[in-house]
């Protein structure tokens, strides 16, 4: 399977372990208005060849990285990296149950991401993706690597109050010029 594209499903995406080998050639993950999902896939799942998770209007959905119940209470305090060496496209839109991207103590190591976009998801209070490395530019100030090319987030309020789960402490500051705002958007078309 290269591509799982659903619309109002009304079945819990994660729900069979069995399921771990089968989206090991997934590309793309697009769910659109499935207002009964609260979890879209298991972190046993390998998702290695994912390149876009897109996900629209899903009302009940509150986590996107799910752990299976018995790692959780198997697992202690230290960092789980969840990776995602060929994620370009993270869109996450309307979510207004999304309470975590994955587990709290997890991140999702992405090793070329070009586009990320967060966009009402109140619920949500920290992001947990370690970009690719960080380069030093030639004022030699830090800048994020070159196949990051935007961020969209909304609303700003929500931005400001957002944690990012990153090793660099002031990783929202050299991301910065990446960003455009939702509203900031809407603004230059209506002028355009």
């Amino acid at each position: 399977m290269r591509y799982l594209n659903a619309a109002q499903l009304n079945v819990e995406v994660g729900a069979g372990e069995s399921s771990v080998g089968i989206f090991s050639t997934l590309k793309e993950i697009s769910l659109s208005c499935c207002g009964k999902i609260k979890k879209l896939f298991l972190a046993d799942w390998v998702l290695s060849n994912l390149e876009e998770i897109s996900v629209l209007d899903c009302s009940e959905l509150e986590e996107i990285i799910t752990e299976s119940e018995k790692k959780r209470l198997v697992s202690n305090n230290d960092t789980i990296k969840f990776l995602f060496p060929k994620l370009r496209r993270l869109e996450l839109t309307k979510l207004v149950q999304l309470q975590r991207i994955c587990s709290e103590n997890g991140v999702m190591d992405c090793d070329s991401p070009e586009f990320i976009r967060i966009s009402d998801c109140p619920k949500l209070k920290r992001i947990p993706l370690y970009l690719p490395q960080l380069e030093i530019d030639d004022e030699g100030k830090l800048s994020p690597s070159n196949s990051l090319q935007r961020i969209q987030v909304h609303p700003i309020d929500w931005w400001e109050a957002v944690e990012w789960e990153h090793p660099n402490f002031n990783i929202k500051n050299v991301i910065r010029p990446l960003f455009r705002f939702w509203k900031d958007i809407i603004d230059l078309i209506e002028e355009w």
